[in-house]
Protein backbone atom coordinates (compact mmCIF):
# COMPACT_ATOMS: atom_id res chain seq x y z
CA UNK A 1 0.00 0.00 0.00
CA UNK A 2 3.00 2.29 0.31
CA UNK A 3 2.84 2.49 -3.47
CA UNK A 4 -0.31 4.57 -3.20
CA UNK A 5 0.37 8.30 -3.36
CA UNK A 6 -1.74 10.73 -1.34
CA UNK A 7 -1.29 13.45 -3.91
CA UNK A 8 -2.44 11.64 -7.03
CA UNK A 9 -4.42 14.29 -8.95
CA UNK A 10 -5.84 14.69 -12.41
CA UNK A 11 -8.16 17.24 -13.93
CA UNK A 12 -11.71 15.93 -13.75
CA UNK A 13 -13.89 16.06 -16.83
CA UNK A 14 -17.66 15.49 -16.85
CA UNK A 15 -17.09 12.17 -18.66
CA UNK A 16 -14.13 10.44 -20.18
CA UNK A 17 -13.38 11.16 -23.82
CA UNK A 18 -13.09 8.44 -26.46
CA UNK A 19 -9.33 8.47 -25.98
CA UNK A 20 -9.81 8.28 -22.22
CA UNK A 21 -12.21 5.38 -22.60
CA UNK A 22 -9.72 3.51 -24.75
CA UNK A 23 -7.00 4.08 -22.16
CA UNK A 24 -9.22 2.88 -19.32
CA UNK A 25 -10.19 -0.26 -21.24
CA UNK A 26 -6.53 -1.01 -21.90
CA UNK A 27 -5.64 -0.53 -18.23
CA UNK A 28 -8.56 -2.71 -17.20
CA UNK A 29 -7.33 -5.55 -19.42
CA UNK A 30 -3.88 -5.37 -17.83
CA UNK A 31 -5.38 -5.19 -14.33
CA UNK A 32 -7.57 -8.21 -15.09
CA UNK A 33 -4.54 -10.30 -16.01
CA UNK A 34 -2.79 -9.28 -12.81
CA UNK A 35 -5.89 -9.93 -10.70
CA UNK A 36 -6.07 -13.46 -12.11
CA UNK A 37 -2.49 -14.00 -10.98
CA UNK A 38 -3.23 -12.52 -7.56
CA UNK A 39 -6.07 -14.99 -7.08
CA UNK A 40 -4.75 -18.09 -8.84
CA UNK A 41 -0.98 -17.75 -9.03
CA UNK A 42 0.74 -21.09 -8.53
CA UNK A 43 3.00 -19.82 -5.73
CA UNK A 44 2.97 -17.11 -3.02
CA UNK A 45 5.83 -15.37 -4.84
CA UNK A 46 3.86 -15.10 -8.09
CA UNK A 47 0.78 -13.80 -6.26
CA UNK A 48 2.84 -11.26 -4.31
CA UNK A 49 4.60 -9.98 -7.44
CA UNK A 50 1.28 -9.59 -9.25
CA UNK A 51 -0.15 -7.59 -6.36
CA UNK A 52 2.94 -5.40 -6.22
CA UNK A 53 2.34 -4.48 -9.87
CA UNK A 54 -1.41 -4.13 -9.48
CA UNK A 55 -1.48 -1.08 -7.21
CA UNK A 56 0.68 1.32 -9.30
CA UNK A 57 -1.15 0.20 -12.45
CA UNK A 58 -4.52 0.96 -10.83
CA UNK A 59 -3.13 4.33 -9.79
CA UNK A 60 -2.18 5.08 -13.40
CA UNK A 61 -5.67 4.14 -14.56
CA UNK A 62 -7.25 6.48 -12.03
CA UNK A 63 -5.17 9.37 -13.38
CA UNK A 64 -7.11 9.18 -16.65
CA UNK A 65 -9.58 12.05 -17.02
CA UNK A 66 -13.07 11.00 -15.98
CA UNK A 67 -11.91 7.74 -14.41
CA UNK A 68 -14.35 8.16 -11.52
CA UNK A 69 -17.21 7.18 -13.84
CA UNK A 70 -15.50 4.10 -15.21
CA UNK A 71 -16.88 0.91 -13.58
CA UNK A 72 -13.97 -1.57 -13.98
CA UNK A 73 -16.63 -4.27 -14.23
CA UNK A 74 -14.27 -7.13 -15.10
CA UNK A 75 -12.27 -6.67 -11.88
CA UNK A 76 -14.68 -8.74 -9.84
CA UNK A 77 -12.25 -9.60 -7.06
CA UNK A 78 -12.08 -5.87 -6.22
CA UNK A 79 -15.19 -4.33 -4.70
CA UNK A 80 -16.22 -0.85 -5.80
CA UNK A 81 -18.26 0.76 -3.01
CA UNK A 82 -20.09 3.99 -3.92
CA UNK A 83 -22.38 5.98 -1.57
CA UNK A 84 -25.73 7.29 -2.72
CA UNK A 85 -24.42 10.85 -3.07
CA UNK A 86 -21.47 9.63 -5.20
CA UNK A 87 -19.06 11.86 -3.34
CA UNK A 88 -16.40 9.14 -3.44
CA UNK A 89 -15.87 5.51 -4.22
CA UNK A 90 -13.82 2.93 -2.40
CA UNK A 91 -11.77 0.17 -3.98
CA UNK A 92 -11.52 -2.74 -1.58
CA UNK A 93 -10.13 -6.28 -1.68
CA UNK A 94 -8.31 -8.82 0.44
CA UNK A 95 -5.28 -11.06 0.21
CA UNK A 96 -5.32 -14.54 1.76
CA UNK A 97 -2.04 -16.04 2.96
CA UNK A 98 -0.89 -19.64 3.25
CA UNK A 99 -1.47 -19.69 7.03
CA UNK A 100 -5.14 -18.74 6.55
CA UNK A 101 -4.73 -15.10 7.61
CA UNK A 102 -5.89 -12.11 5.59
CA UNK A 103 -4.65 -8.66 4.67
CA UNK A 104 -7.14 -6.01 3.57
CA UNK A 105 -6.55 -3.31 0.98
CA UNK A 106 -8.62 -0.19 0.35
CA UNK A 107 -8.31 3.23 -1.25
CA UNK A 108 -10.82 6.06 -1.47
CA UNK A 109 -11.14 8.04 -4.70
CA UNK A 110 -12.78 11.39 -4.01
CA UNK A 111 -15.13 12.82 -6.62
CA UNK A 112 -13.99 16.42 -6.84
CA UNK A 113 -14.90 18.97 -9.51
CA UNK A 114 -11.36 20.18 -10.05
CA UNK A 115 -9.21 17.16 -9.15
CA UNK A 116 -9.18 13.51 -8.26
CA UNK A 117 -7.63 12.48 -4.94
CA UNK A 118 -6.69 8.94 -3.98
CA UNK A 119 -6.46 8.19 -0.26
CA UNK A 120 -5.09 4.81 0.85
CA UNK A 121 -6.31 3.06 3.99
CA UNK A 122 -3.63 1.12 5.87
CA UNK A 123 -4.74 -2.12 7.48
CA UNK A 124 -3.78 -2.14 11.16
CA UNK A 125 -6.47 -4.55 12.34
CA UNK A 126 -3.88 -6.81 14.00
CA UNK A 127 -2.25 -3.91 15.86
CA UNK A 128 -5.14 -1.77 17.14
CA UNK A 129 -5.89 -1.97 20.86
CA UNK A 130 -9.06 -4.04 21.34
CA UNK A 131 -9.93 -2.08 24.49
CA UNK A 132 -10.07 1.18 22.50
CA UNK A 133 -11.45 -0.07 19.21
CA UNK A 134 -15.11 0.61 19.98
CA UNK A 135 -14.63 4.11 21.40
CA UNK A 136 -11.85 5.70 19.35
CA UNK A 137 -11.68 7.30 15.93
CA UNK A 138 -8.70 6.86 13.63
CA UNK A 139 -7.19 8.41 10.53
CA UNK A 140 -6.47 6.58 7.28
CA UNK A 141 -3.19 5.20 8.65
CA UNK A 142 -4.98 3.14 11.32
CA UNK A 143 -7.76 1.25 9.59
CA UNK A 144 -9.52 -1.79 11.00
CA UNK A 145 -9.25 -3.73 7.76
CA UNK A 146 -12.35 -5.34 6.32
CA UNK A 147 -13.97 -6.44 3.10
CA UNK A 148 -17.02 -4.21 2.68
CA UNK A 149 -20.34 -5.37 1.28
CA UNK A 150 -22.51 -2.26 1.68
CA UNK A 151 -22.60 1.46 2.46
CA UNK A 152 -25.24 3.72 4.05
CA UNK A 153 -25.38 7.51 3.65
CA UNK A 154 -26.21 9.37 6.85
CA UNK A 155 -26.33 13.05 7.88
CA UNK A 156 -26.11 14.15 11.52
CA UNK A 157 -26.11 17.82 12.54
CA UNK A 158 -25.27 18.82 8.98
CA UNK A 159 -22.26 16.49 8.71
CA UNK A 160 -22.19 13.53 6.35
CA UNK A 161 -21.26 10.08 7.58
CA UNK A 162 -21.01 6.87 5.61
CA UNK A 163 -21.62 3.59 7.41
CA UNK A 164 -19.73 0.64 5.99
CA UNK A 165 -20.91 -2.94 6.50
CA UNK A 166 -18.03 -5.38 6.31
CA UNK A 167 -16.40 -8.70 7.16
CA UNK A 168 -13.08 -9.55 8.80
CA UNK A 169 -11.68 -13.08 8.99
CA UNK A 170 -10.63 -12.60 12.60
CA UNK A 171 -8.74 -15.86 13.22
CA UNK A 172 -8.81 -19.57 12.40
CA UNK A 173 -11.87 -20.15 14.60
CA UNK A 174 -14.01 -17.04 14.36
CA UNK A 175 -15.00 -14.24 12.02
CA UNK A 176 -16.20 -10.70 12.63
CA UNK A 177 -18.76 -8.48 10.96
CA UNK A 178 -18.30 -4.75 11.40
CA UNK A 179 -20.23 -1.52 11.06
CA UNK A 180 -17.58 1.16 10.62
CA UNK A 181 -17.91 4.83 9.66
CA UNK A 182 -16.10 7.05 7.15
CA UNK A 183 -16.32 10.84 7.22
CA UNK A 184 -14.23 13.74 5.92
CA UNK A 185 -13.12 17.01 7.46
CA UNK A 186 -13.04 20.33 5.59
CA UNK A 187 -9.63 19.41 4.14
CA UNK A 188 -10.92 16.04 2.90
CA UNK A 189 -8.93 14.16 5.50
CA UNK A 190 -10.47 10.79 6.34
CA UNK A 191 -11.85 9.98 9.77
CA UNK A 192 -12.67 6.36 10.58
CA UNK A 193 -15.31 5.78 13.24
CA UNK A 194 -17.72 8.27 14.80
CA UNK A 195 -19.60 8.44 18.15
CA UNK A 196 -22.98 7.81 16.54
CA UNK A 197 -23.96 4.39 17.94
CA UNK A 198 -25.96 4.14 21.16
CA UNK A 199 -25.93 0.67 22.73
CA UNK A 200 -27.91 0.55 25.95
CA UNK A 201 -26.94 4.12 26.79
CA UNK A 202 -23.26 3.73 25.91
CA UNK A 203 -21.79 5.51 22.90
CA UNK A 204 -19.58 3.62 20.44
CA UNK A 205 -17.66 4.73 17.37
CA UNK A 206 -18.09 1.41 15.52
CA UNK A 207 -19.74 -1.96 16.08
CA UNK A 208 -18.15 -5.43 15.98
CA UNK A 209 -19.86 -8.81 15.97
CA UNK A 210 -17.63 -11.81 16.68
CA UNK A 211 -19.00 -15.27 15.94
CA UNK A 212 -18.03 -18.86 15.19
CA UNK A 213 -16.38 -18.92 11.75
CA UNK A 214 -18.51 -21.74 10.34
CA UNK A 215 -21.77 -19.92 11.17
CA UNK A 216 -23.63 -17.71 8.70
CA UNK A 217 -24.06 -14.29 10.31
CA UNK A 218 -26.33 -11.87 8.43
CA UNK A 219 -25.90 -8.09 8.50
CA UNK A 220 -28.14 -6.01 6.26
CA UNK A 221 -29.58 -2.52 5.76
CA UNK A 222 -33.35 -2.14 5.31
CA UNK A 223 -33.78 1.36 3.82
CA UNK A 224 -37.59 1.47 4.10
CA UNK A 225 -37.37 1.58 7.90
CA UNK A 226 -33.81 2.95 8.15
CA UNK A 227 -32.84 -0.20 10.01
CA UNK A 228 -29.61 -2.20 10.14
CA UNK A 229 -30.65 -5.76 10.98
CA UNK A 230 -28.38 -8.53 12.23
CA UNK A 231 -28.51 -11.97 13.80
CA UNK A 232 -28.70 -12.21 17.57
CA UNK A 233 -25.68 -14.20 18.72
CA UNK A 234 -25.75 -16.68 21.61
CA UNK A 235 -23.72 -19.66 22.87
CA UNK A 236 -24.93 -22.96 21.43
CA UNK A 237 -24.45 -24.63 24.82
CA UNK A 238 -24.14 -23.20 28.36
CA UNK A 239 -20.50 -24.32 28.43
CA UNK A 240 -19.69 -21.77 25.72
CA UNK A 241 -21.04 -18.75 27.61
CA UNK A 242 -18.53 -15.87 27.73
CA UNK A 243 -16.73 -17.29 24.69
CA UNK A 244 -17.95 -14.96 21.89
CA UNK A 245 -15.66 -16.55 19.32
CA UNK A 246 -17.94 -19.62 19.56
CA UNK A 247 -21.29 -17.79 19.44
CA UNK A 248 -23.77 -18.56 16.67
CA UNK A 249 -27.06 -17.02 15.45
CA UNK A 250 -30.03 -18.21 17.51
CA UNK A 251 -32.71 -17.50 14.89
CA UNK A 252 -33.78 -14.06 16.16
CA UNK A 253 -32.72 -10.62 14.95
CA UNK A 254 -31.68 -7.38 16.64
CA UNK A 255 -31.21 -4.05 14.91
CA UNK A 256 -30.04 -0.45 14.87
CA UNK A 257 -32.56 2.24 13.99
CA UNK A 258 -31.71 5.84 13.13
CA UNK A 259 -33.43 8.09 15.68
CA UNK A 260 -32.55 11.25 17.57
CA UNK A 261 -29.42 11.74 15.45
CA UNK A 262 -27.91 8.41 16.49
CA UNK A 263 -28.12 4.75 15.58
CA UNK A 264 -29.93 3.17 18.52
CA UNK A 265 -29.54 -0.51 19.39
CA UNK A 266 -32.80 -2.41 19.77
CA UNK A 267 -33.61 -6.05 20.46
CA UNK A 268 -36.16 -8.35 18.84
CA UNK A 269 -36.62 -6.94 15.35
CA UNK A 270 -39.80 -8.82 14.47
CA UNK A 271 -41.35 -8.28 17.89
CA UNK A 272 -40.91 -4.50 18.05
CA UNK A 273 -40.93 -3.07 14.51
CA UNK A 274 -44.39 -2.42 13.13
CA UNK A 275 -45.21 -2.96 9.47
CA UNK A 276 -43.86 -5.35 6.90
CA UNK A 277 -40.13 -5.91 6.93
CA UNK A 278 -38.93 -6.57 3.40
CA UNK A 279 -35.76 -8.44 4.29
CA UNK A 280 -34.10 -9.10 7.63
CA UNK A 281 -30.75 -10.44 6.52
CA UNK A 282 -28.49 -10.39 3.50
CA UNK A 283 -24.92 -11.10 2.47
Amino acid sequence: MLLFNFNVKAQLMPAYSNAGLDSLKAYEMQLKLLSDSILDGTSPRIRAEAHKKYIPLLKKALKVHGSFDYPFDSLTFMKKIVPEDKSFRMFNWLLKFEDGSFHYVAAIQLNSKDSLHLIPLYDRSDKLDDSELLVKTYDHTNWFGALYTGIIDCKIKGKKYYLLLGWNGYNLYSDEKIIDVVSFDKNNQVQLGAPIFDINGKTQTRVLFQYFGEANFLLNYIPEQKIISFDHLAPSTPKLANKPWMYVPDGSYDYFIFKRKKWLFKEDLFGTVKGKIKEAGGQ
